[in-house]
């Protein structure tokens, strides 16, 4: 089992910057700068930490306008077609993301149970119908017991725990396996050995308002590359076991060889701001959601990943 201990230490400069970034309209720091900030959002994880996979569950019990954009080429998902423009269904209950590829997406089951039970979702002649898109990441090489992985009673737990409250982020819930520099897990020592020069990753999320709009991003990041802040400067991903960043020779280098086909970036973003179901303002502007992340990653967006972003606007007009 590989040792998902080699990560850096948090930059506390970072942390600070951030915690003094966001501030509501009136000019009052934000006491929750989470994507559960947006009114009419709960989200909740469920965790296994021995086996390195989780999901995280994300509610609007009463629905609202999605979106999406599917840049990669090789997404693990189920109900994203919902989300388009020219679906019948306009509004959605939740949203499930998960590790254990594939067979993750059975966790949005559980979702859609709790949701049902609370009488959340469409009305119809035989019961109510909650609507639960999903998408997932690989993360099946950090799983301790192949075959433990996320299910239908996780997803339960995940939606049973999610409130309004700031939502935990890092190695949890969807991303507790989730690694980036995946494109360096395939390196070899000087002596030809197997060496995995990828680092630890996680969930983070960030919300920002303006003149009383708010705007909400949550990633998941099992990135092929690096993480890079807007200056340009390494914050994770292909490192040497003494933490040194892999050089970007080296990364051409490994480009050139066998590429890990297990990466993906999972995105929600929010708005308080009531849009049309569809249309130019509505799904239809899905795509700007997902641009961001190039500035970020470094290798972020090739024909191996499955990179998802889902825009989740309210349905209803604040009150």
């Amino acid at each position: 089992m590989k040792d998902l201990s080699h990560a850096p230490s948090p930059d506390s400069s970072r942390m600070v910057a951030r915690a003094q970034l966001p501030t509501s309209a009136t000019g009052i720091p934000m006491s929750n700068t989470t994507l559960t900030a947006i009114d009419g959002l709960l989200a909740g994880h469920a965790t296994d930490d021995r086996n390195h996979t989780g999901c995280t569950a994300i509610l609007c019990p009463q629905g609202f306008t999605p979106g999406i954009a599917v840049p990669g080429f090789a997404p693990g998902c189920r109900e994203t077609e919902l989300m388009r423009p020219e679906s019948q269904v306009d509004t959605v209950h939740g949203l499930l993301l998960a590790g254990g590829s594939a067979f993750g997406l059975a966790a949005a089951d559980g979702v859609m149970r709790f949701l049902r039970e609370q009488g959340h979702g469409f009305a119809m002649p035989h019961g109510v119908i909650p609507i639960v898109p999903g998408a997932v990441i690989y993360d099946l090489d950090m799983n301790a017991r192949p075959g433990v992985l996320p299910d239908a009673d996780m997803g339960y737990a995940a939606a049973r725990a999610a409130s309004a409250a700031p939502l935990a982020e890092g190695a949890v819930g969807a991303a507790c396996g989730a690694r980036c520099g995946r494109l360096f897990c395939l390196c070899q020592d000087a002596a030809g050995k197997p060496l995995d020069l990828s680092d630890k990753s996680g969930l983070g999320s960030l919300c920002l308002e303006r003149e009383g709009i708010r705007v909400a991003a949550l990633v998941v990041l099992n990135a092929l590359g690096n993480v890079y802040d807007a200056r340009g400067n390494f914050l994770a991903g292909g490192r040497f076991p003494d933490g040194t960043p892999v050089p970007h020779a080296q990364a051409l280098d490994a480009l050139a060889g066998q590429v890990p086909a297990g990466n993906t970036v999972l995105t929600v973003v929010a708005t308080n701001v009531p849009v049309q179901p569809c249309g130019p303002h509505g799904r239809h502007r899905s795509g700007p959601a997902y641009h961001p992340r190039a500035h970020a990653l470094r290798r972020g967006y090739r024909v191996h990943a499955g990179q998802q972003a889902a825009p989740a606007r309210r349905a209803r007009p604040l009150e």
